[in-house]
Parts: C-alpha cells; sequence; structure tokens
C-alpha cells in the first residue's frame, strides 16, 4: 500500500470479553482494524489503527456490520484499503451498505472513496451514491428491484479536507459532505 512493493496486510481483531456476548448471536466486543507494513525482511510493523470506524454491535434488531448479510469486510485492493460495512435490520424496511476507500498519502491513510448503497424494502427504491474525494465528484444512482435499469446522475460536491482513518468515527454515521 505504501508503494514499496512489499506485501502489507490489514488486520480486523475483535474483543473476546464473554460480559460483552449476552447471547451466542448478539456480540458486543469492539472491533479493532489495524495496518501493517512490511519491511521487506519479513518483519510488519503497526502503521495505524482504528477503533472507531467499525461500531460495536449495540443492539440485537441490527445485524453486525460485519457479520452482515449485506456483507461486510476489511481488504486491501490495488494499493487501497478497503473497508465496507453491512446494514440491516430485521424489524424496519431498511438494509445497505457503507463503503470506505483509503489511500496512504503523506504518511496517513486518506479517505479517498465513499460509497453508500441503500434498499428500501417496503417500497423497493434503490439508492446509490459514490463519492470521489479526489475529484470532488458524485454519482447518484436510483432504481428499482423491479427493474434492471439505474438512472445515474452526477454532480459536484464541495471538497473538504478528506478525513484520515485516525479522524474516522462511526462509519454508519459518517456524512462525506460535512467538514
Amino acid at each position: 500500500m505504501n508503494g514499496d512493493g512489499h506485501k502489507d496486510f490489514v488486520l480486523l481483531l475483535r474483543d473476546n470479553d464473554p460480559a460483552l456476548r449476552p447471547s451466542q448471536s448478539f456480540d458486543t466486543n469492539p472491533y479493532m482494524l489495524a495496518i501493517y507494513f512490511s519491511d521487506g525482511d519479513g518483519q510488519y510493523r503497526r502503521i495505524a489503527s482504528n477503533h472507531r470506524l467499525i461500531p460495536r454491535h449495540d443492539s440485537p434488531e441490527l445485524e453486525d456490520v460485519i457479520d452482515s448479510v449485506t456483507g461486510g469486510g476489511v481488504w486491501i485492493e490495488n494499493g487501497t484499503l478497503l473497508v465496507s460495512l453491512g446494514l440491516f435490520s430485521g424489524t424496519s424496511s431498511g438494509m445497505g451498505s457503507r463503503g470506505f476507500t483509503f489511500r496512504w498519502q503523506d504518511g496517513h491513510f486518506v479517505l479517498i472513496g465513499f460509497d453508500s448503497y441503500e434498499v428500501n424494502r417496503a417500497d423497493g427504491s434503490i439508492s446509490s451514491d459514490s463519492y470521489n474525494f479526489l475529484t470532488g465528484r458524485r454519482k447518484h444512482g436510483v432504481s428499482s428491484i423491479d427493474s434492471d435499469q439505474t438512472k445515474f446522475t452526477w454532480s459536484s460536491f464541495a471538497r473538504h479536507r478528506a478525513p484520515t482513518l485516525n479522524e474516522m468515527g462511526d462509519g454508519t454515521e459518517f456524512d462525506p459532505t460535512a467538514q
């Protein structure tokens, strides 16, 4: 990820406190995202970590954002760090996902992309947004579960300094247009 040609890796760790697991299917233990760079000699050093982007599972009515049916996880792709949070509620009509793309830049993982996908299970409407923080462009899509067609519109958004991984809070509450 830092361009040195060595394999880096990302870990998603979770605490294992039995007191924070009231039942087998409801685990409120916190997550920690940790990123390691290789030094080329088989050694790795932790370069960044975050305890907030992936929120704790705090409601039995909602699925865990990592273990959700809508997908969740962390991985490295094309030299960038990707974090996906799945959103699914068994008691409401909403489901979707939030995706974050970070690039190593000037000693930090800087947010360069944010993707949001939402499905309203009650009326079948689908909405997607993709924000490119490098270009200041937003791609908005509207569709329906009854249609193979998606209508896309492009617009610009006011670019602020993109947050770094260390500055990110709860990813489910992230607003790409806020400063």
